[in-house]
Protein backbone atom coordinates (compact mmCIF):
# COMPACT_ATOMS: atom_id res chain seq x y z
CA UNK A 1 0.00 0.00 0.00
CA UNK A 2 3.10 2.40 0.90
CA UNK A 3 4.57 1.87 -2.23
CA UNK A 4 1.01 2.74 -4.45
CA UNK A 5 0.53 6.07 -2.37
CA UNK A 6 4.70 6.87 -3.90
CA UNK A 7 3.72 5.63 -7.41
CA UNK A 8 0.48 7.66 -7.40
CA UNK A 9 2.32 10.91 -6.07
CA UNK A 10 5.10 10.46 -9.04
CA UNK A 11 2.15 10.45 -11.58
CA UNK A 12 1.93 14.18 -12.17
CA UNK A 13 5.70 14.38 -12.73
CA UNK A 14 5.88 11.06 -14.53
CA UNK A 15 2.75 12.59 -16.99
CA UNK A 16 5.21 16.02 -16.87
CA UNK A 17 8.08 14.39 -18.29
CA UNK A 18 5.87 12.78 -20.65
CA UNK A 19 5.00 16.26 -22.43
CA UNK A 20 8.52 17.42 -22.39
CA UNK A 21 10.02 14.75 -24.02
CA UNK A 22 9.19 12.37 -27.55
CA UNK A 23 8.21 8.75 -26.75
CA UNK A 24 7.89 6.09 -29.17
CA UNK A 25 4.22 6.04 -29.88
CA UNK A 26 3.73 2.34 -29.57
CA UNK A 27 5.08 2.57 -24.95
CA UNK A 28 2.74 4.20 -22.55
CA UNK A 29 6.04 5.66 -20.93
CA UNK A 30 3.65 6.51 -18.06
CA UNK A 31 2.39 2.98 -17.07
CA UNK A 32 6.08 1.50 -17.97
CA UNK A 33 7.44 3.57 -15.24
CA UNK A 34 4.68 2.75 -12.85
CA UNK A 35 5.05 -0.57 -13.25
CA UNK A 36 8.85 -0.31 -13.00
CA UNK A 37 8.69 1.66 -10.18
CA UNK A 38 6.90 -0.78 -8.42
CA UNK A 39 8.43 -3.85 -8.98
CA UNK A 40 11.90 -2.09 -7.87
CA UNK A 41 10.70 -0.11 -4.60
CA UNK A 42 9.00 -3.40 -3.37
CA UNK A 43 12.05 -5.21 -3.81
CA UNK A 44 14.55 -2.57 -2.36
CA UNK A 45 12.25 -1.81 0.72
CA UNK A 46 11.78 -5.29 1.54
CA UNK A 47 15.63 -6.10 1.36
CA UNK A 48 16.18 -3.64 3.58
CA UNK A 49 13.21 -4.31 5.85
CA UNK A 50 14.58 -7.71 6.29
CA UNK A 51 17.98 -7.11 6.80
CA UNK A 52 19.79 -7.86 9.99
CA UNK A 53 21.72 -6.11 12.33
CA UNK A 54 25.43 -6.60 12.23
CA UNK A 55 24.88 -7.86 8.46
CA UNK A 56 28.26 -7.09 7.07
CA UNK A 57 26.82 -7.58 3.99
CA UNK A 58 23.79 -5.53 3.80
CA UNK A 59 25.85 -1.56 2.71
CA UNK A 60 27.79 -3.60 -0.49
CA UNK A 61 24.59 -5.39 -1.35
CA UNK A 62 22.16 -2.30 -1.22
CA UNK A 63 24.28 -0.24 -2.71
CA UNK A 64 24.57 -3.63 -5.90
CA UNK A 65 20.76 -3.36 -6.14
CA UNK A 66 20.26 0.21 -6.31
CA UNK A 67 23.22 0.52 -9.24
CA UNK A 68 20.97 -1.96 -10.87
CA UNK A 69 17.65 -0.42 -10.31
CA UNK A 70 19.23 2.98 -11.95
CA UNK A 71 20.80 0.63 -14.49
CA UNK A 72 17.73 -0.21 -15.80
CA UNK A 73 15.66 3.02 -14.79
CA UNK A 74 17.98 4.51 -17.63
CA UNK A 75 17.96 1.34 -19.92
CA UNK A 76 14.05 1.86 -20.14
CA UNK A 77 14.15 5.51 -20.10
CA UNK A 78 16.58 5.23 -22.88
CA UNK A 79 14.40 2.47 -24.70
CA UNK A 80 11.12 4.54 -24.54
CA UNK A 81 12.79 7.90 -25.81
CA UNK A 82 12.75 8.50 -29.36
CA UNK A 83 16.62 9.67 -29.91
CA UNK A 84 18.34 7.37 -27.46
CA UNK A 85 20.97 8.94 -25.27
CA UNK A 86 20.75 12.25 -27.19
CA UNK A 87 16.94 12.73 -25.60
CA UNK A 88 18.19 11.22 -22.75
CA UNK A 89 20.55 14.08 -22.11
CA UNK A 90 17.86 16.97 -23.05
CA UNK A 91 15.38 15.22 -20.76
CA UNK A 92 17.71 15.46 -17.96
CA UNK A 93 18.77 19.04 -18.38
CA UNK A 94 15.05 19.64 -18.69
CA UNK A 95 14.12 18.28 -15.28
CA UNK A 96 17.18 19.61 -13.75
CA UNK A 97 16.24 22.82 -14.76
CA UNK A 98 12.59 22.49 -13.07
CA UNK A 99 14.41 21.33 -10.33
CA UNK A 100 16.57 23.72 -9.44
CA UNK A 101 14.29 26.75 -10.41
CA UNK A 102 14.99 29.66 -8.48
CA UNK A 103 18.74 28.59 -7.94
CA UNK A 104 21.68 30.64 -9.69
CA UNK A 105 22.00 30.52 -13.41
CA UNK A 106 25.68 29.44 -12.94
CA UNK A 107 24.75 26.89 -10.28
CA UNK A 108 21.98 24.88 -12.79
CA UNK A 109 24.79 25.11 -15.85
CA UNK A 110 27.20 23.34 -13.63
CA UNK A 111 24.46 20.96 -12.27
CA UNK A 112 23.57 19.95 -15.84
CA UNK A 113 26.87 19.73 -17.13
CA UNK A 114 28.38 17.23 -14.23
CA UNK A 115 24.95 15.34 -14.19
CA UNK A 116 25.11 14.79 -18.42
CA UNK A 117 28.83 13.98 -17.89
CA UNK A 118 28.27 11.26 -15.25
CA UNK A 119 25.12 10.04 -16.94
CA UNK A 120 26.77 10.14 -20.29
CA UNK A 121 30.20 8.04 -18.45
CA UNK A 122 28.02 5.33 -16.70
CA UNK A 123 25.53 4.81 -19.66
CA UNK A 124 28.11 2.81 -21.66
CA UNK A 125 28.62 0.56 -18.41
CA UNK A 126 24.75 -0.64 -18.15
CA UNK A 127 23.94 -4.00 -19.40
CA UNK A 128 20.14 -5.03 -18.95
CA UNK A 129 18.98 -8.59 -20.86
CA UNK A 130 16.42 -7.14 -23.16
CA UNK A 131 14.11 -9.54 -21.29
CA UNK A 132 14.48 -7.83 -18.40
CA UNK A 133 13.44 -4.49 -19.77
CA UNK A 134 10.13 -6.28 -21.18
CA UNK A 135 8.65 -7.30 -18.51
CA UNK A 136 8.37 -3.64 -17.74
CA UNK A 137 7.23 -2.46 -21.11
CA UNK A 138 3.64 -0.87 -21.63
CA UNK A 139 2.17 -0.56 -24.79
CA UNK A 140 -0.07 2.07 -25.51
CA UNK A 141 -3.74 0.79 -26.11
CA UNK A 142 -4.88 1.15 -29.35
CA UNK A 143 -8.93 2.88 -29.27
CA UNK A 144 -9.69 -0.64 -30.99
CA UNK A 145 -7.95 -2.42 -28.03
CA UNK A 146 -9.75 0.12 -25.61
CA UNK A 147 -12.89 -0.60 -26.71
CA UNK A 148 -12.62 -4.48 -27.03
CA UNK A 149 -13.74 -5.97 -23.52
CA UNK A 150 -10.60 -8.31 -22.64
CA UNK A 151 -12.97 -11.59 -23.01
CA UNK A 152 -13.49 -10.86 -26.68
CA UNK A 153 -9.94 -11.03 -28.18
CA UNK A 154 -9.06 -12.32 -31.50
CA UNK A 155 -8.06 -15.78 -31.74
CA UNK A 156 -4.73 -16.66 -32.32
CA UNK A 157 -4.49 -17.59 -36.28
CA UNK A 158 -2.54 -20.20 -37.02
CA UNK A 159 -1.79 -21.64 -40.51
CA UNK A 160 -3.88 -24.95 -41.83
CA UNK A 161 -3.15 -27.77 -40.70
CA UNK A 162 -1.39 -26.24 -37.55
CA UNK A 163 -2.61 -26.59 -34.00
CA UNK A 164 -2.81 -23.61 -31.83
CA UNK A 165 -0.74 -25.39 -28.87
CA UNK A 166 1.93 -28.30 -30.31
CA UNK A 167 2.66 -31.14 -28.10
CA UNK A 168 6.23 -31.82 -27.11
Amino acid sequence: AGVDRMIVNMEPELQNIETVAEFKPEIDFVKTMKSFLRSQLREIITFIMQARGGDENFGPTLYVRLRQAISELLAITRHCLVGGMPAMNRLVENRLTHITTGVNPLIQQWMSMTTTQQLNSFAPSITIQPDRLAQFLVERETPSQASKPPSQEAPMETSPGASAVESP
